[in-house]
C-alpha cells in the first residue's frame, strides 16, 4: 500500500477552553507544496470546531524548521522551507555508533498506536524485530511515494534486521484503545485496534539510536495521518533500575524532552475559545 504523504501529531495533554495548545503535521515530498491548503483547512477547522464537543477556536500562528511563516493577522510572512530526507536522516543520525554499548530502551506510546504484524493486529507487545520492520517499511514507503532516495541504505538496514532478534521485551504495560472513524465517502464505520503504553527491550546497541530518534520524526504503524504512531524512546544504562510502568497514558513532562526531538515540517498554535 502506498504510504500517506502526511502524519499528524496532536496535542499530547488535555486542552481545556482559554489555553493555547500546539499540533504538528509533517508533510513529506509532494505533499510539502500543499503548505498554504494545509493552512487554510486548519484556519476553517478552527472556526467550526475541534475536539468532541467541537469547541470553536483561533489558528494563531504557523511555523516550520526555520520559525513562523504565518500569523492571524500578518498573514503569510514567508513561503515554507521543505527539508531534504537526506538532510533529515542526517539530523537524526549520531556522528559515531558505540556498537558494543548494550542498553535498555523504553518506547512510550505518545499517542495510540496500531501495528501489523503478517498482516494480524498486534494486541499484545510486539517484539523488537517488528518495530525495526515497520521503520524500515515506512521509510522505504515515504521515499518511494515522494520520489525520493532512501537515506537509511541497505547495509545499515540489513545490520539493524539481523541484530533485531537477539533483543527480547523485559516488560510492558499496555492499554488497548478501540479507534473507530466514519468514512466521509462511504459513511462506513471501520474500527482500529490499537494500543497505548511503555515496553521496554534489551539488550539493544545504541546504533538503533539513529533509527529511535528517526520514528520520533516520521512516527510508525497505520493511521499516522489520523495522529497514531507518536512514540518516544528512551534509552537507559543496562545496570539502571528499570522505570516504573504507570497503569494510565502519560503526561510528557516539560524537562524530559529527547535532546534529539524538534518540530516537523507544519506545527500550528491553536487558541481555544468558548
Amino acid at each position: 500500500a502506498q504510504a500517506r504523504l502526511v502524519a499528524l501529531c496532536p496535542p499530547l495533554s488535555m486542552v481545556r477552553p482559554g489555553t493555547v495548545f500546539e499540533w504538528r503535521l509533517t508533510l513529506f515530498g509532494p505533499a510539502a507544496a500543499h503548505a498554504p491548503a494545509v493552512v487554510a483547512s486548519a484556519r476553517e477547522l478552527a472556526r467550526l470546531g475541534v475536539g468532541e464537543r467541537r469547541q470553536r477556536a483561533l489558528l494563531l500562528d504557523v511555523s516550520d524548521d526555520s520559525g513562523v511563516c504565518w500569523q492571524f493577522d500578518r498573514g503569510w510572512l514567508r513561503d515554507t522551507q521543505p527539508i531534504d530526507s537526506a538532510q533529515w536522516w542526517a539530523q537524526a543520525d549520531t556522528a559515531a555508533d558505540s556498537a558494543a554499548v548494550e542498553e535498555r530502551v523504553t518506547l512510550e506510546c505518545q499517542t495510540p498506536v496500531a501495528l501489523k504484524d503478517d498482516n494480524d493486529w498486534l494486541l499484545g507487545a510486539p517484539e523488537w524485530s517488528v518495530w525495526v520492520r515497520r521503520l524500515l517499511g515506512r521509510t522505504a514507503q515515504l521515499s518511494q511515494a515522494a520520489q525520493q532516495s532512501n537515506p537509511i541504505g541497505i547495509e545499515r538496514a540489513c545490520q539493524w534486521l539481523s541484530q533485531a532478534h537477539e533483543v527480547r521485551c523485559i516488560g510492558s504495560q499496555i492499554r488497548l484503545v478501540q479507534l473507530e472513524r466514519v468514512s466521509a465517502r462511504t459513511g462506513q464505520r471501520m474500527r482500529v485496534p490499537t494500543q497505548l503504553g511503555r515496553f521496554t527491550y534489551a539488550p539493544v546497541s545504541s546504533g538503533y539510536a539513529p533509527l529511535l530518534r528517526w520514528m520520533e520524526l516520521i512516527q510508525v504503524g497505520a493511521k499516522t495521518a489520523f495522529g497514531c504512531g507518536v512514540v518516544r524512546a528512551r534509552l537507559h544504562d543496562a545496570q539502571a533500575t528499570p522505570p516504573a510502568h504507570p497503569s494510565h497514558h502519560p503526561a510528557r513532562a516539560a524537562d524530559d524532552t529527547p535532546h534529539w526531538r524538534r518540530d516537523p515540517v507544519i506545527p500550528s498554535r491553536i487558541h481555544s475559545s468558548l
